[in-house]
């Protein structure tokens, strides 16, 4: 042992910060390979492939869609959100005052709209849909009458609803239809219950077979959280990482030959040498990980809240730990394999 820290020289300090450097950009290309998988998932999520709804799938008076059923969809721990949206009263029309220009309304429930919009006003109102907005001048304020009520326009709907018919309508928000009628339940599952979420209506729906539709579908030309993972850089930038370090332990071990020949002659085994070996590379290799890693994950946790999963710090750290085993397991031998040869022999005589 203390041989071994005797030998500890400015070529071991050098390979130690490469060491640390290559560790830290393990680390950091993880993160940035999480990062770009986590906007692809959010990505996903805003373009509502979170967000399904079960229609009637036949005789509309026979294969209804309960409200009732609907509205306790909500309770389960993979839905985040669901109401039934009853569908547009094609005699239904708003007058916009004082122009009197006819607006078309839509019905839905603030159930329905809390799963577009998470932040909808529980006592619902009048809201205009963003194109019509844009389309007709009809802003949050205007007055409007509404089956002989005059009302004002309480807000307009943010980007997030991205049906078209309800961007297109002054929306309305009304208690779920009955029973009596037919409607469509919208819900939003969790982002981890996609695959799930055709399943759960027929728990809720017992007796009848509603049709059930994404919003959005996911195909193969569509940015896949997945696919970013498995196909990123921190898949194979260790072992990359493990070759440099590789070819420089090689390059040290090859200059200090001649030390090497010397404990030789004076009759240190091969054993010896391994275990002196293991220890240099023992100690170098996790301080210098150690250092180097360590600083980018606590960077990374602080900046990337990579903290906050399990799952993103395993898929984080697992890397830098395979490199720097790889390293533990390489290193010794290149050193002593290095320490052989005829220069090595030659000095030994």
């Amino acid at each position: 042992m203390e041989e071994t820290w005797r030998r500890f020289g400015r070529r071991d300090l050098l390979e130690g910060f490469v060491v640390a450097g290559l560790a830290a950009g393990i680390v950091l290309i993880g993160v940035s390979d999480y990062q770009q998988a986590l906007s692809a998932a959010r990505a996903q999520v805003e373009a509502g492939v979170t967000v399904f709804v079960a229609e009637p799938s036949g005789d509309a008076s026979y294969d209804l869609v309960d409200p009732g059923a609907c509205r306790r969809m909500a309770s389960s721990p993979s839905v985040e959100a669901a109401g039934m949206a009853p569908g547009e009263d094609i005699t239904l029309t708003a007058t916009w005052l004082p122009a009197r220009v006819t607006v078309p309304v839509l019905d839905v429930s603030v159930a329905a709209l809390r799963v577009w919009w998470p932040e909808a006003p529980a006592a619902g109102g009048l809201f205009v849909g963003p194109d019509l907005a844009e389309q007709s001048g009809l802003a949050p304020g205007s007055v409007v009458s509404l089956d002989g009520e005059v009302l004002s326009v309480a807000g307009a709907l943010p980007d997030s609803v991205l049906p078209a018919v309800w961007r297109a309508n002054l929306i309305r928000t009304t208690p779920a239809l009955e029973a009596t009628r037919a409607g469509a339940c919208w819900y939003r599952v969790g982002r981890e219950a996609v695959d799930l979420a055709p399943l759960l209506p027929m728990a809720a729906f017992p007796g009848s077979l509603p049709l059930i539709s994404p919003y959005q579908r996911v195909d193969v030309l569509s940015s896949n959280p997945e696919s970013v993972l498995h196909g990123g850089p921190s898949g194979w930038v260790w072992g990359v990482a493990l070759a440099v370090v590789a070819a420089m332990e090689v390059l040290i071990g090859l200059a200090g030959r001649r030390e090497a020949a010397i404990y030789r002659a004076t009759g240190t085994r091969w054993p010896d040498l391994l275990g002196m070996s293991a220890i240099r590379a023992g100690t170098l290799v996790l301080a210098a990980v150690s250092f180097g890693g360590g600083v980018a994950l606590a960077v990374s946790c602080w900046t990337a809240d990579v903290a906050s999963s399990q799952d993103a710090l395993r898929f984080v750290a697992q890397p830098v730990v395979v490199y720097a085993a790889g390293l533990l397991a390489a290193l010794p031998w290149l050193t002593v394999a290095c320490s052989a040869g005829a220069v090595a022999d030659r000095v030994a005589e």
